[in-house]
């Protein structure tokens, strides 16, 4: 790095560079391959926030504190215990309806 026209530049862009990769310690290993062994410019990082990534990580942490803040409390599972008690008699519906076919089937034999 000391041979660079501006280390502190080139710093920036490869912390750039591993804070959107998910695998970083590859990327470094790449990048000391390619551009920084050869004395290449290296380029800012233009693609989006690997998933697993530091970035990625710090944006969802950040979209779950704004969904607290603006009240997102609100449950998003399977449905109100309401809906499970007709599903569960639904359910029961099946079981009857599949007991009286076998019967009727196994008379007809």
């Amino acid at each position: 790095m000391e041979g660079r026209e501006d280390p502190d530049s080139d710093i920036r862009k490869i912390c750039s560079h591993l804070e959107r990769s998910n695998r970083p310690s590859a990327l470094v290993m790449m990048m000391l391959k390619d551009d920084i062994k050869n004395g290449n410019a290296i380029e800012e990082s233009n693609k989006a926030p690997a998933i697993g990534s530091y970035l990625h990580k710090k944006e969802m942490s950040r979209q779950d504190q704004d969904k607290k803040r603006r009240g997102g409390s609100r449950s998003r599972g399977r449905g109100s215990p309401r809906r499970n008690r007709s599903r569960t008699r639904r359910m029961g519906d099946r079981d009857r309806r599949s007991r009286s076919r076998r019967r009727s089937r196994s008379r007809d034999r």
